[in-house]
């Protein structure tokens, strides 16, 4: 099942929540938000609570714009209907007995002409005796509770969850439903033959009513709900969120016009470089936002990458699932027009001398002495020596991630090995490569510090750092920045070449390797657009690690990095307590 509107899931935490239209939070106390969980056993089940609750609160939505109009609270087709508190229990029977003989015929049909099988029989059957049961028993049912109100809108009758009449429908249709659906439909599923009840004079059941088309806010919410769980998802999810909030939710996909890409990527020019955390963190209205005429705003090549290209792969993708719903055919193609030619908050590498103050100096001495900062001596080390993404290195593995071939020790940076507890991997290209463990790593004990996490059953290379929305490196990163501030090589306010946190360690790695002549792209994990059609397609044995190894492991950045003093030599330690075993 899609994920519907209305349905949240973060983590293994599931919830409803609606945003509150402007013009209806008046009857909300001012609250922008409606949100509170689902606790049902199955995701699926939470998905229809959630498409349940989304259609009760566009009813109520509907209802407070015609009250502020006319001064009532109901629409005019519905002023007629009497509420459900002045319903009599015969009147209550003779609602919801049309409702449960439509729930046996359905079963029925449905084995009559093989239209289910036996398991969607059997897994609907013991859902709703569930929510039967728990009211019969006095635990009362979100689910059968939707259900009831779902069904009370569609027949415009007015009602009360909190007043006594509601509880006494709910008891009644369990009662209704246990009598002539459960025990009947509990018969078929063992096999025996039960007649279905007549059918009426006029259909009726339980309606959940859909908007007649459509929306946009609809086909955002199934494209998201379908990318995989990695940082791109994030990135993709924030630019729709914007299309969704510039364009409007609600608007049909047929009404999608050119015009409204065009100003959405007009829009998108304009706004500030940090827009995304403030409009979702501190709920600064886009208005605002785009009225800073002094902030630093988007670069072009995040409005190519993160914008139109993420649009690009929407509009293309929304077009051939619902182009016969109406989905126009559409294009992103608008070029930049911003101020920012250039990523202003850009990062550089660090000179020999800031090497020499970040590593020899008191800081890190004190770093290096103390077992307990020993994944704060680690995390800028290999990202000096390896050139990798900060992320990428907080993720690995220490029970999969590392090996050793002949003499050479290597790390396997790969989005597809087992994640620790909590983190969601990701590798940019999402290509898996190997990293050969440069001599000055195994000469300071990485080897060793592997060997002893995996002993020890941890699943991360730094479980001192606490995992942040499935992100081992947000953490860590602070920490680092921090560092850099104590020591004094902190600079946000060059632009195009700040020193600011662990990715000067990239660009570090890539210019030494320049300067000394030595090739280390294969090991940074750039995606390599520029290979030959023989280098894509007939070239099909990897490089060996010895090869790899020599490729780099002359590569010197003129620093002596001081070893862990609490430690004896990490070569002779390797042969004690915590001897290294090939993976």
């Amino acid at each position: 099942m899609a994920k519907p509107p209305g349905y949240s899931k973060e983590g293994n935490r599931i919830r409803f929540q609606r945003r509150i239209p402007e013009d209806v939070r008046h009857a909300f106390n001012g609250k922008d938000w409606i949100r509170f969980s689902l606790d049902f056993p199955t995701e699926r089940e939470a998905k229809r609570s959630a498409l349940a609750w989304y259609v009760i609160y566009e009813e109520e939505f509907a209802e407070i714009r015609y009250e502020t109009e006319f001064g009532k609270r109901l629409a005019p087709d519905t002023v007629t209907k009497k509420p459900l508190s002045e319903y009599t229990p015969a009147e209550m029977q003779a609602l919801i007995k049309p409702v449960s003989e439509g729930l046996n015929r359905s079963q029925h049909t449905a084995i009559a002409t093989g239209t289910a099988s036996f398991n969607e029989l059997a897994a609907n059957h013991a859902k709703l005796d569930t929510a039967v049961r728990d009211v019969l028993r006095g635990q009362g049912s979100e689910y059968l509770g939707v259900l009831i109100q779902l069904f009370l809108m569609s027949r415009g009758i007015r009602y009360d969850t909190k007043d006594p009449s509601f509880k006494r429908f709910l008891f009644e249709c369990a009662r209704d439903h246990r009598t002539h659906v459960l025990i009947p439909n509990a018969r078929r599923l063992d096999g025996e033959d039960v007649e279905p009840p007549p059918l009426p004079s006029m259909g009726v059941g339980l309606l959940i009513p859909m908007p007649d088309g459509l929306t946009l806010g609809a086909v955002i919410a199934r494209y998201i709900e379908t990318l995989p769980e990695n940082h791109y998802k994030r990135k993709l999810a924030l630019c729709l969120t914007l299309l969704r909030e510039v364009v409007g939710a609600s608007l049909l996909v047929k009404d999608l016009k050119q015009t409204h890409i065009r100003d959405f990527l007009l829009t998108v020019c304009e706004l500030p470089s940090d827009w995304g955390k403030r409009f979702k963190e501190k709920r600064v209205p886009l208005a605002e936002l785009l009225e800073e005429a002094d902030s630093e705003g988007l670069s072009e090549t995040t409005y190519k990458d993160s914008y139109k290209a993420t649009l690009t792969k929407f509009l293309n993708r929304a077009l051939r699932d619902y182009g016969d719903q109406g989905f126009p055919v559409l294009t992103a193609d608008y070029e930049y027009t911003g101020s920012q030619q250039a990523a202003r908050d850009k990062q550089r590498h660090l000179e020999e001398l800031e090497l020499v103050r970040l590593f020899e100096g008191a800081e890190f001495a004190a770093i290096a002495v103390d077992p307990a900062q020993e994944h704060r001596y680690w995390l800028p080390i290999i990202g000096l020596y390896t050139g990798a993404r900060p992320r990428e290195i907080c993720q690995l593995n220490p029970q999969c991630d590392w090996g050793v071939v002949g003499e050479v020790w290597f790390l396997t940076f790969d989005e597809n090995t087992p994640a620790g507890d909590g983190v969601i991997k990701s590798i940019k290209t999402g290509e898996k490569r190997f990293v050969p463990l440069h001599p000055e790593l195994v000469r300071l004990g990485l080897p060793e510090y592997l060997a002893r996490l995996r002993d020890t059953g941890a699943d991360r290379l730094f479980p001192s750092y606490r995992v942040k929305g499935g992100n081992p490196y947000l953490v860590a990163g602070a920490e680092f920045s921090e560092l850099l501030r104590t020591v004094g090589l902190y600079d946000s306010q060059t632009k195009g070449a700040k020193v600011t946190g662990m990715y000067v360690f990239r660009k570090t790695f890539a210019t030494y390797g320049d300067e000394q002549d030595i090739n280390v792209a294969p090991f940074v994990g750039h995606r390599n657009t520029g290979k030959t059609i023989t280098e894509k397609h007939y070239i099909t044995r990897p490089k060996e690690m010895p090869w790899l190894f020599e490729r780099f492991a002359a590569l010197d950045f003129s620093v002596k990095i001081p070893i862990r003093a609490w430690l004896h030599s990490p070569l002779v330690e390797c042969s004690g307590a915590y001897a290294i075993t090939p993976l």
